[in-house]
């Protein structure tokens, strides 16, 4: 099982019923989803799920739903780009090859980290 349960792909996660038999398949689209965990944490400043205390309902949450948008934080290309990479099929996530049309510009990074520092 994932340890780092708030940044760990739902594929990982066992299922209740299937919890000791249970084996993983560790695959690109569970970093690009564990990454876009990481993005999210840094241009919001929040954790991902920040909405939710304990990490065992973060687990409850996971399977059915991705974090929740924060607050002030992100560009709607931002939070587009994030969203693209949860998606709820992993083969249909973009990999690490992405389209140069979905990355975020250098001025919206850097207006992100601008917004990001007066927080």
């Amino acid at each position: 099982m994932c340890a780092a349960i708030r940044w760990c792909a739902p594929e990982l996660i066992p299922p209740q019923e299937d919890v000791e038999s249970f084996n993983p398949r560790l695959t690109s689209a569970c970093d690009i989803f564990s990454f876009e965990n990481v993005v999210l944490q840094v241009l919001s400043n929040k954790l991902p799920y920040y909405n939710i205390k304990h990490d065992s309902y973060v687990l409850i949450q996971m399977r059915k739903h991705r974090p929740k948008r924060p607050p002030h934080a992100l560009s709607d290309v931002h939070w587009e780009f994030i969203q693209s990479c949860w998606g709820i099929e992993p083969s249909l996530c973009p990999t690490a090859e992405i389209d140069p049309s979905l990355r975020p510009t250098a001025g919206e990074v850097h207006q992100s980290l601008l917004t990001l520092c007066k927080e």
